[in-house]
């Protein structure tokens, strides 16, 4: 199994490649005026060659982004703010012509300088559940991929926080052979009860500050695991970018022998291509449980999450909080046990 530092080796690697292939891309000016040419009566009513080139641009980082925000990948603050701007930007474009916007994103595709079409597909399907209708539902894909950019650090920086008392928590409990594989040790907690919680004003285990917790990290988890899911169709080798990729490289393989690409770019893809599917195979072997920021993977959010219940649960009954208990149980802690099963046979 892969690590953590080589899994973001492996992404950093691919990235490097992407950007360097998009960049010897948009230096051979002549395959995008070849292409363009074809939209050549779309292109005159809306900007000339050189804006296509901005436009380019922004459609490439808003995938770079995009699907690192989708990844759960560090993002610096500086590489966000670009990545609104240049969804602000694309937003206009669409404004101006939906059907142009299509067919830009189509030929950059062909190209492999993004795959932002096939990605806002594959979005729009796992999250609504029916196909997408470009000229309708890009609006509302771009605005919804915006917020998941938008809410990235903060969501990074609430992980910090629910792990920050990890170590704390792990002395309340004992490890069992059930299936969920930990129970609580009330001896323990009562006696960091009695001392804390009675009056209910510990800033982090007080049963209003940790009923919070728990309702945030739940949809947290539930995204990760509907992100995952989109991760895996989008990669996946029949239908997905790696089927679409390596028919690109078998094209732009004939195009380098009859001299229409370069020895040079061919390669630049070609490496691409390579160090994108070394990633791809990390993330697939590393698999749900390993999915998540680096130092909060899925698997050890799951437990933890489960012993904040436990903790909850406990606080509820000693208080008499029964309708808070019942509900706690019924909307979080029955479903959170079965995958927390799920994940240890996983393992």
């Amino acid at each position: 199994m892969a690590t953590d530092s080589q899994t973001n080796n492996a992404l950093r690697q691919y990235t490097k490649k992407k950007i360097s292939y998009f960049e010897s891309i948009i230096k051979e000016e002549k395959i995008l005026k070849e292409r363009i040419n074809i939209l050549e009566n779309y292109f005159r009513q809306n900007f000339n060659y050189e804006k296509s080139r901005e436009y380019i641009r922004d459609i490439f980082t808003f995938e770079l982004i995009a699907v690192s925000a989708i990844s759960r990948t560090e993002i610096i603050d500086g590489d966000i703010k670009a990545a609104c701007r240049a969804i602000n930007n694309i937003n206009d474009f669409y404004s101006k012509n939906p059907d142009l916007l299509k067919d830009f994103l189509l030929l950059l595709a062909k190209y492999a300088i993004s795959d932002l079409y096939y990605f806002l597909n594959t979005y729009w399907f796992q999250k609504h559940k029916t196909q997408m209708n470009f000229k309708v539902n890009y609006p509302s894909a771009a605005t919804e991929l915006k917020t998941i950019i938008e809410t990235h650090r903060p969501t990074n920086e609430f992980m910090k926080l629910f792990f920050s008392q990890k170590e704390f928590t792990s002395k309340f409990f004992i490890k069992t052979n059930d299936k969920t594989g930990y129970t609580i040790d009330e001896v323990i907690f009562k006696d960091f009860y009695d001392k804390n919680l009675t009056n209910d004003s510990h800033v982090f285990f007080s049963s209003s500050a940790l009923s919070k917790l728990i309702e945030k990290m739940s949809q947290i988890h539930i995204d990760m695991e509907n992100h995952f899911k989109l991760l895996y169709h989008y990669y996946d080798n029949k239908t997905g970018k790696p089927f679409r990729y390596n028919f690109i490289l078998e094209n732009f393989e004939e195009k380098k022998n009859t001299g229409v690409i370069s020895v040079k770019l061919f390669n630049e893809f070609r490496d691409y291509n390579n160090s994108f599917n070394i990633y791809r195979e990390i993330i697939e072997q590393r698999g749900l449980i390993n999915f998540g920021f680096e130092d909060f993977p899925y698997k050890e959010s799951i437990i933890l999450l489960y012993k904040y219940c436990r903790i909850l649960e406990f606080v509820y009954l000693r208080k008499g909080y029964y309708d808070k208990l019942n509900n706690l149980r019924n909307t979080i802690l029955n479903s959170l046990e079965k995958r927390l099963i799920a994940v240890n046979l996983s393992a």
